[in-house]
């Protein structure tokens, strides 16, 4: 089992929390049979290098043959996400200075999906609000509160995307009926 950071943004991390979002879909960088060669659905693997055409042509998105950057099942995502922190109480500042490892522990970090409701920041104080913000990108192990087990992967056309997946994802699908009458 392998542990690997994945982004989520606010709104994700939300979704995550109360339970609407259960998967999500990152795009797929481009999968190739070998050196030069293209994989696009319908069409012949061409091999550039040898400057000839193989046998073989690719006739659904079931004949790629994919590595999955984020792992496989059983293997473990640990969201990062936007965060401050370490937030030491007033009275453990004494120990904090000695030692600030103790205190890297989500029990002591904010984070910004917890803080504003879809985006927009509390006024009670814009200052405080907007100090000490880190990017997810920059979140370490030791800050993340949320961890995932992939479950499955697999490879598909976003287009191929069915309503219960869409529902997994964290949206919520609303549908609009037409009646007409006629004469």
């Amino acid at each position: 089992m392998k542990e690997r950071p994945i982004l989520f943004s606010e709104q994700r991390v939300r979704a995550l929390l109360v339970g609407q979002q259960t998967q999500t879909r990152r795009i797929m960088k481009t999968q190739a049979f070998g050196p030069g060669q293209d994989h696009h659905e319908g069409v012949h693997a061409f091999d550039v290098s040898a400057n000839h055409l193989h046998g073989y042509k690719m006739m659904s998105m079931t004949d790629i043959s994919y590595h999955c950057p984020y792992g496989k099942p059983g293997d473990i995502l640990w969201v990062r996400e936007t965060w401050r922190g370490p937030i030491v109480p007033e009275n453990a500042l004494a120990d904090y200075e000695r030692d600030p490892t103790p205190f890297r522990l989500p029990e002591f970090c904010q984070y910004r999906a917890d803080s504003n409701e879809l985006g927009h920041h509390t006024l009670s104080d814009p200052e405080a609000e907007q100090f000490g913000w880190q990017t997810a990108i920059h979140m370490p192990r030791w800050a993340s509160r949320i961890n995932l087990e992939i479950t499955g992967v697999r490879a598909e056309k976003i287009q191929d995307i069915s309503e219960d997946d869409i529902m997994a994802e964290g949206c919520k699908l609303t549908r609009t009926f037409s009646i007409t009458s006629s004469p």
